[in-house]
């Protein structure tokens, strides 16, 4: 496949001053391109300035105005539905690219098996990749998705796409539905989209020669308080265990899920015991989907394309 042109994404709240200093390197990246290209920045009710800054000084981006704040997939999922070409960059704000950002990454979609590829996200001071390849691992405990790894192969496959830097075929990503809402406001959305992908039957790669650089997580926790974070992050971790896993995992998984809440609840945990009722609660009537495969079974596909190829896990 030959794209007509790739659209980027990059979801907003409140960050002017991030878009004012990496804008600029997407718009050079992209001039690189032999393809059409358009900017879509989707904004989540900024109370900056961010909105007249992109008036103001670029004025050719495509800026999409929600009225009240809706979370991360909310929010990037309507610039996804806009996207008018074939390839679909989802940046983060805080994220800024090489001038080679898109060399080789093109070249990865010439296979219509591919769902999108990751790109080498890099800490801006050391240099040093910090989101590489995602290893898919599998626990009495659920799924884990937390170690990264770097090869010696141009074509790594991962276990998911980092939400920060990825880029992705905008029709799969539409059949899918776009981020699931269900983990609003933020994180394990983009696990999900990978593992949802996998499922579909399409591959997830990671190329470590697009290289960009990420402050990590700089716009979450400049937003809100960490003891929020860390109850939405054990919440969306429980919803992605309980729509993925299969078999005798899920049995057990669950068991030890109502045993921790449990304990949680005798011995006074209130943020877990939110966490958990938060989790039940967005489930009770969620429309369940179904895929080709099941987790257990694309888990060998995954490590067949990386484990031979590690070099480093980190």
């Amino acid at each position: 496949m030959i794209p007509n042109g790739v659209s980027v994404v990059i979801p907003n709240f409140n960050g002017k001053g991030l878009l004012e200093q990496n804008l600029p390197t997407v718009a050079a990246a992209l001039k690189t391109l032999s393809i059409p290209s358009e900017i879509i920045v989707s904004d989540d009710a900024s109370t900056d300035d961010s909105l007249v800054f992109l008036a103001d000084q670029y004025p050719g981006i495509h800026v999409l105005k929600s009225p009240r704040n809706s979370g991360f997939s909310a929010n990037i999922n309507r610039g996804i539905h806009q996207a008018q070409y074939d390839l679909c960059l989802l940046l983060n704000s805080d994220v800024w690219l090489s001038a080679d950002f898109f060399q080789s990454l093109l070249t990865h979609f010439e296979d219509d098996r591919v769902f999108g590829v990751q790109a080498n996200i890099l800490h801006p001071e050391t240099e040093i990749t910090q989101d590489g390849a995602k290893v898919p691992a599998l626990s009495l405990s659920g799924i884990k998705a937390t170690s990264n790894a770097l090869g010696n192969h141009p074509k790594l496959t991962t276990f998911f796409l980092s939400g920060a830097a990825a880029l992705v075929r905008s029709d799969y990503l539409r059949q899918l539905g776009g981020f699931d809402e269900v983990y609003s406001p933020f994180y394990f959305e983009d696990v999900d989209l990978g593992i949802r992908a996998w499922r579909s039957g399409w591959v997830c790669l990671f190329d470590q020669q697009a290289k960009c650089y990420h402050p990590l997580s700089v716009t979450i926790k400049s937003h809100h308080k960490l003891g929020y974070i860390r109850e939405i992050t054990r919440r969306n971790k429980l919803i992605l265990n309980h729509l993925h896993l299969d078999g005798w995992r899920r049995t057990v998984w669950m068991v030890n899920s109502r045993l921790h809440f449990a304990a949680a609840f005798l011995t006074g945990r209130k943020k877990k015991i939110n966490a958990f009722l938060a989790y039940k609660l967005l489930l009770k009537n969620y429309t369940f989907k179904s895929y080709a495969f099941s987790l257990s079974a694309v888990i060998p596909r995954i490590k067949a394309g990386l484990e031979p190829h590690i070099t480093r896990v980190f």
